[in-house]
């Protein structure tokens, strides 16, 4: 149901109206700089080397240093197992650098598969399949502003960080599924130009007393998944161009049918259902755990869970506060990639399912 906006309401949605304006002029402008730079490489020509503590990634063309997540990556593709990795790099010893070197070379060389390899100033951001379908997110961010603007939605956060970007943007309206608890909707536009997550619009809310979050339901989702690439990525550009206009074009219908009135009036009624809903304190930490919370984040989140009468949760043990403790640590938490995947975490606990639950 929509409300007036006042008093603590009121001053809260300026507030991120404001504060959101200037995050996501901050994300173009590093959308618009960071431009990823593409090789194809044969696994075979490629040499993995240890240069100062540091794993680098090098060929007769270029010599990369190697982002934690295309490290990850690579040692995923090859079957090396990350931890022994970490652990024969936190020797900082010649012999565990020589032995690092000679198995992940031994691997490489006996890999028959071509690789894409994004990087930026020289550090490889994705180590990623030569299937890997490139989009380019300037004029997919375009599209989206663009066909928002006629209902008169403004940004209220945009999170970017080294491999993913989040745009979010509400709508003009107060709503209220619970007395005292003001909401707005959104959409939000996330994507990564480095294989950790698919382009996708998604819908959501943020409580404006507390300015915790949770994501919807989701009404786009696209992998970056398409033909092989050839070795020279110039012929590969018209079809980046091509695919990325197919989805611009896609995006432009969704974005109409996400702000449809019925879809807030869903989450209104999602809300009231959560709300309904009773969540002990141990079915609570179990269910967090299933969802990927690390030990450190689920006592984290027991014990907020436990407190009562504070102004960022709602009173009782439910479902809809289960969802406000992880909207709570997710606002707090400075990394941009976690903060997005615990507001996911929050809107699994809204709908009180998620795939990772039995």
């Amino acid at each position: 149901m929509i409300v007036d906006a006042t008093g603590r309401a009121k001053d809260q949605l300026e507030k991120i109206i404001t504060s959101g304006q200037a995050q996501a002029s901050r994300l173009m402008d590093r959308i618009n700089t960071e431009l990823p730079v593409d090789v194809i490489a044969p696994a075979p020509l490629l040499e993995a080397v240890v240069v100062e503590s540091q794993l680098r990634l090098r060929n007769p063309r270029f010599e990369y240093d190697l982002h934690r997540n295309a490290r990850n990556q690579m040692m995923t593709k090859l079957g090396f197992p990350g931890r022994y990795a970490d652990d024969l790099m936190g020797f900082r010893q010649g012999w565990a650098n020589n032995l690092l070197e000679l198995n992940l070379n031994e691997l490489l060389d006996h890999d028959s598969s071509k690789y894409l390899i994004r990087s930026v100033d020289n550090q490889a951001r994705g180590f990623l399949s030569d299937r890997y379908r490139r989009l380019d997110g300037r004029p997919i961010l375009d599209a989206v502003l663009e066909s928002t603007e006629s209902f008169g939605a403004v940004p209220i956060s945009g999170i970017v960080s080294d491999l993913s970007f989040a745009l979010k943007l509400a709508l003009p309206h107060v709503y209220e599924a619970l007395p005292g608890q003001p909401f707005v909707y959104w959409l939000e536009i996330s994507t990564s130009n480095y294989g950790t997550k698919k382009v996708s619009i998604s819908n959501g809310i943020t409580v404006l007393v507390c300015l915790n979050g949770a994501k919807g339901d989701e009404f786009f989702g696209q992998r970056h998944l398409g033909r092989q690439m050839p070795e020279d990525i110039e012929m590969s550009q018209e079809t980046m161009r091509l695919d990325t206009a197919w989805t611009v074009s896609a995006m432009r219908d969704v974005v109409a049918g996400t702000f449809a009135p019925q879809h807030a009036e869903a989450l209104c009624k999602r809300i009231q259902g959560a709300n309904d809903r009773k969540l002990d304190r141990k079915t609570f930490v179990e269910r967090v755990k299933k969802l990927g919370l690390t030990k450190e984040e689920s006592e984290k989140a027991s014990t907020l869970y436990s407190l009562q009468d504070v102004e960022f949760l709602p009173p009782g043990d439910t479902y809809w506060k289960g969802s406000n403790v992880i909207s709570h640590m997710a606002v707090n938490t400075k990394d941009g990639d976690r903060r997005l995947e615990l507001e996911e975490v929050a809107g699994w606990l809204l709908r009180g399912h998620a795939p990772a639950m039995a």
